[in-house]
């Protein structure tokens, strides 16, 4: 999995399937995945996935972390308004995608908080991990 990009998504967890049985649980887990499939995934999402589950190690009222093996299995579509904003930001990502670089990766960065195509150069000026 080197040189892949990993993804940190904070989630609500609802039940915890484990070999000593299922669990409804309650609290926020963060859930570490790589791969394009996680690149496509909209807030409010409803997945299932399986990974190694570990105690948190922030501060914060996280209740566990999760890092998955594979791809993330889709329950359905993301909310309306989720999908409506998706498909915006789309489609600044693409009307970006002509402009000169430092121009074209900078501006959904800025907008979208999208690094994926900013100029190596300025990702490493500003700090990004890109």
């Amino acid at each position: 999995m080197a040189g892949r990009p990993w993804y940190a998504v904070p989630v609500g967890l609802s039940d915890l399937s484990t070999p000593a049985g299922r669990f409804a649980i309650g609290g926020g887990l963060v859930v570490f995945g790589t791969g394009p499939a996680w690149a496509k995934l909209l807030p409010g999402q409803q997945l299932k996935v399986s990974g190694r589950l570990s105690p948190p190690t922030g501060g914060d009222v996280t209740a566990a972390a999760l890092t998955v093996t594979g791809d993330p299995r889709l329950l359905g579509e993301p909310p309306l308004i989720q999908r409506t904003a998706g498909g915006l930001r789309a489609g600044l990502r693409q009307a970006c995608a002509p402009l000169p670089q430092p121009q074209g990766g900078l501006l959904p960065g800025l907008v979208l908080g999208d690094v994926s195509t900013l100029d190596p150069q300025v990702a490493e000026t500003s700090g990004s991990p890109a």
